[in-house]
């Protein structure tokens, strides 16, 4: 005869271990490695997204269903998020949901956001588009534009002379096939566009980046209009991926909460922040506060490395704050017509080196151009050395 002892042990439940968010990131490695294209690895993906949360406590307390949802919009897309590139980002909203009791009770929401980097990245990816040109336009160039059925598009800037004040922005691109599609901006509009949308202005007027660098903001107005409303883009080569990757979405959305724990997070976490889509910058809702992210080193063979540095928020304001220590700044800013030379090089010589070359070296540059002028060039130098090698293996071929 069983002892009641025994009885207990036979019956007894094992307790249920309950997830992390980043277990269940892990979890989800191979649906995204259905949704990313082939030059992406999910062991990749699954360390950058993971990076990102550890950074942001804000996003650990977001709904499990909303993050990775969010995750697998950026796999299918083919953005990286929260990194250096500023391809996408992940930003936690706090939102006011109706319980089951009728009550209303506030949560954590992550929203997927690309930035104008990661659009230009799926429009270069389509492979429908030959050439990408963004300038000033001066009063003393000669500058056309019609629109209709027999469109003109001709820009002849002075460089033979002083080129006069600035009175307006442009981007364009060339299609593949035939075709040709442009954005045209004065700068009244883009002034009344800036004082309109950007969350950095005080009293009416313009601060931070737009105040300090307003025409490169205003030709990035340009680019982002361009790439989000007028241009082709690639979201992954197959679409059987796209279907398999909408079946692990939807097993996404059959979470059972309850065996998702979560970190601590302080009710000073919980609140809403957005993204500047001018400025790429975090702002907090509540304060306006711009957040400042800690420094990480994402190496494709090696885990994300987070530089120890505690989290700061800095405010948005054009008085210059006087560092305890002299600090290096003389960066010398890269001209556009470099960067839109240096982009021209890449993509005239994209059906050579290939898209996914021509992708990393998209990257490199726009990580020269935070280093300024020198390294700048120095980075052009490094890729037409490889683009003429590989010219000449085909003629020697």
């Amino acid at each position: 005869m069983a002892k009641p002892s025994d009885l207990k042990r036979e019956t007894s439940v094992q307790p249920i271990e309950r997830e992390t968010i980043f277990t269940m990131i892990e979890k989800q490695k191979p649906g995204f490695q259905l949704a990313l294209p082939p030059e992406l690895t999910a062991d990749r993906f699954t360390r950058i997204a993971i990076t990102a949360l550890k950074q942001n406590p804000k996003l650990q307390a977001c709904t499990p269903q909303s993050l990775l949802g969010s995750l697998m919009t950026a796999a299918q897309l083919g953005l990286e998020v929260n990194t250096p590139l500023h391809e996408a980002v992940l930003i936690p909203y706090q939102i006011s949901q109706k319980n089951r009791d009728g009550s209303w009770s506030k949560v954590m929401e992550a929203q997927f956001q690309p930035e104008y980097r990661g659009m230009l990245k799926l429009v270069w990816n389509s492979g429908m588009i030959d050439s990408l040109e963004y300038d000033t336009i001066c009063t003393n160039d000669v500058f056309e534009y019609v629109k209709g059925e027999n469109p003109v598009f001709r820009h002849v800037p002075a460089w033979d002379k002083d080129r006069g004040e600035i009175k307006g922005y442009y981007a364009c691109s060339k299609l593949k096939g035939g075709g040709f599609t442009a954005v045209v901006k004065s700068k009244e509009e883009i002034l009344k566009h800036a004082l309109r949308y950007t969350k950095s202005k005080k009293d009416g007027k313009l601060v931070g980046v737009w105040d300090e660098n307003f025409d490169a903001m205003a030709i990035k107005t340009c680019l982002i209009e361009l790439a989000s409303k007028k241009l082709p883009k690639r979201t992954t080569n197959e679409a059987i991926k796209l279907y398999q990757a909408a079946q692990s979405v939807n097993e996404i959305r059959k979470l059972d909460l309850d065996l998702i724990g979560k970190e601590e997070i302080r009710p000073e976490d919980l609140k809403s922040e957005y993204l500047d889509e001018d400025t790429a910058e975090i702002v907090d809702a509540e304060t306006g506060e711009v957040t400042e992210p800690d420094k990480t080193v994402v190496t494709p063979d090696s885990k994300p490395v987070v530089e120890s540095k505690p989290k700061t928020s800095i405010k948005v304001s054009t008085k210059e704050e006087k560092p305890e220590k002299p600090a290096k700044t003389d960066i010398e800013p890269v001209p556009v017509n470099v960067i839109r030379d240096a982009y021209e090089l890449v993509g005239n010589n994209r059906p050579l080196i290939g898209d996914k070359v021509a992708g990393d070296f998209y990257a490199k540059l726009d990580i020269a151009e935070k280093m300024g002028l020198p390294e700048y060039l120095k980075t052009v130098s490094e890729i037409k050395t490889f683009i003429d090698k590989e010219t000449k293996s085909l003629s020697d071929a």
